[in-house]
């Protein structure tokens, strides 16, 4: 009786030790998937960062076949302004709902962010980017140079419609 105590002691022990190591590396695998994402993408627009982008059009660049890919750059006029009038939180909401816009419009999708690096497909994917402040960086695949300009007139016209507003003020 006292050896069948001591083996099921034995094993609840063992047991614990297995749950234990594989809750642990659970949690280290979920540590490394948020590291992927704070590495590679900025905390306050949801986009990735320069540095990403970089590396993502290079590969993009790199292929023979990506001919049908444009790169521009977007900002928010006044922006400044904005900040000084109407203070910091209002130019914040101002960047995210850009971010927003541009996302949609150029059909980026992050998917998966901690794996969407790895994951990046240059032949089809388009990103964007946060340069920093106001400005954005984008690289998407067009038909044509004709396209890419249309795209983005209907880029600006749709943020221009946005009406952006916080604690009361409104900012067009």
């Amino acid at each position: 009786m006292t050896f069948t105590l001591v083996a099921l002691a034995l094993n609840y022990i063992v047991q614990r030790e297995r749950i234990d190591s594989f809750l642990l590396f659970n949690k280290y695998k979920e540590n490394q998937r948020e590291l992927r994402v704070q590495a590679n993408f900025d905390y306050l627009s949801g986009v990735i960062l320069r540095s990403t982008f970089m590396d993502l059009s290079q590969k993009a660049i790199e292929q023979p076949e990506c001919t049908d890919f444009f790169i521009g750059l977007v900002d928010i006029d006044y922006f400044k302004q904005i900040n000084d009038n109407y203070g910091r939180r209002m130019g914040d909401l101002a960047i995210q709902r850009l971010s927003q816009c541009l996302e949609k419009g150029l059909e980026v999708d992050y998917r998966d962010l901690a794996d969407f690096v790895e994951k990046f497909d240059p032949a089809k994917d388009n990103v964007l980017a946060r340069l920093g402040s106001d400005e954005f960086v984008f690289a998407c695949h067009c038909p044509s140079e004709a396209a890419c300009l249309e795209k983005m007139q209907g880029l600006q016209a749709a943020f221009a419609k946005e009406e952006i507003a916080l604690d009361g003020q409104r900012l067009s």
